[in-house]
């Protein structure tokens, strides 16, 4: 007896291939994607689904969409979903709170009312229809929202210098646009002043929260200054956490693991202008960090990767030896890269470890109707 086939609607292929593409770290492009990411779901289900039948579903420009109802259920079980009515419910409510929220995808040639409200500093609604969203929303919603938020700002043809000032209170603009959708490359027009705005009142001193906030933007800071040349600004905000303020690793343990891994491998940068490479501390943080490794899930451990990669390429011999060491340990996060990778450049495996979101995603969460 054949098994029934699903027909799939457009925004549901959508919200399976981004959701899986976030699992695994890695966009799917073409066929040899498709390949890779046919024996990750078999590696973790036991189960095989072709190369081939992925292809059909998510990239073939003639699919019709109609795959085995199992085949479903197999690749909703390797994103953690029960079965394919898990995740429809899911993504549905998570489709109808983008429309709701009037988030359209930033390639359209119409705008969201949200955003010529934004660009033409019409804040009389969005104030409060941002400020409904509190901080029990979900974490996916929160993405949704940030991405919306960052999408606007970055390509916003006036200034956002006024935004800043009057939603930096906002819990859903502070966790879901300056956090979740964090811009390290700093493309977001007056980014600084929107951290700044971001840093205003945060007393590190009054809770475990106000903390991790206080070190997340002054990290930025710190990254940003010193891999763009402008050591005596680097400084500054290198001064603020190591100087005036010192952490032990207890002192962090209930922030999160993307500020907390920064804080410590940042202060190699923070000392390298001074000293070099500090071999010294290295060899203290080395085990720490293996520590912090060995506790996480996938997803922290590629945030913690990714940060250490990246902060040793002050040190290319050292930082050469830990992707070597890392890739032995932790292979998980390696086995997305093609099977000639070991010719790719450090900054090119970066791309691949990569977890941020508004470098990864860049509007890709939002739908995009055809």
């Amino acid at each position: 007896m054949p098994r029934p086939s699903y027909p799939l609607a457009e925004y549901l292929v959508h919200g399976l291939k981004w959701m899986i593409e976030s699992h695994c770290n890695f966009r799917l492009y073409n066929k040899v994607d498709c390949e890779k990411l046919s024996l990750l779901v078999f590696n973790k289900t036991n189960i095989s689904v072709s190369g081939n039948t992925l292809y059909r579903i998510f990239l073939h420009p003639n699919n019709t969409n109609k795959p085995y109802l199992h085949t479903l259920n197999i690749l909703a079980q390797f994103i953690d979903f029960n079965d394919w009515t898990a995740f429809s419910l899911f993504y549905q409510e998570l489709y109808d709170f983008q429309f709701l929220s009037g988030i359209i995808s930033p390639n359209q040639s119409y705008k969201s009312l949200l955003r010529f409200s934004i660009y033409n500093k019409e804040y009389k609604s969005v104030y409060p229809f941002l400020e409904q969203f509190s901080d029990d929303l979900s974490l996916t919603k929160k993405h949704l929202l940030g991405e919306e938020i960052f999408n606007i700002l970055k390509e916003n043809p006036y200034s956002n210098v006024s935004f800043f000032k009057k939603f930096s209170n906002l819990p859903i603009i502070r966790e879901g646009f300056f956090e979740l959708m964090a811009d390290p490359e700093f493309r977001t027009p007056q980014y600084e002043f929107g951290l700044q705005c971001y840093l205003q009142h945060l007393d590190p001193k009054k809770s475990p929260k106000e903390l991790q906030g206080f070190i997340f933007a002054n990290a930025l800071f710190l990254r940003h200054y010193f891999f763009n040349g402008k050591q005596k600004k680097s400084m500054h905000y290198g001064n603020l956490l190591y100087q005036y303020h010192r952490y032990k690793e207890s002192e962090l343990a209930e922030i999160h693991i993307f500020p907390r891994v920064r804080y410590f491998a940042y202060y190699l940068i923070y000392r390298y202008p001074s000293i070099g490479f500090d071999t010294e501390y290295w060899e203290w943080f080395y085990p720490y960090l293996i520590s912090l490794l060995d506790q996480s899930t996938l997803h922290e451990q590629r945030i913690i990767l990714h940060t250490c990669v990246e902060t040793l390429g002050i040190n290319a011999s050292i930082q050469g030896q830990f992707l070597a060491e890392m890739s032995i340990r932790y292979p998980k996060n390696f086995e997305h890269f093609h099977h000639t990778d070991n010719e790719l450049t450090p900054s090119e495996i970066l791309c691949l470890l990569d977890p941020n979101a508004s470098t990864y995603f860049n509007g890709q969460r939002i739908f995009r109707p055809t």
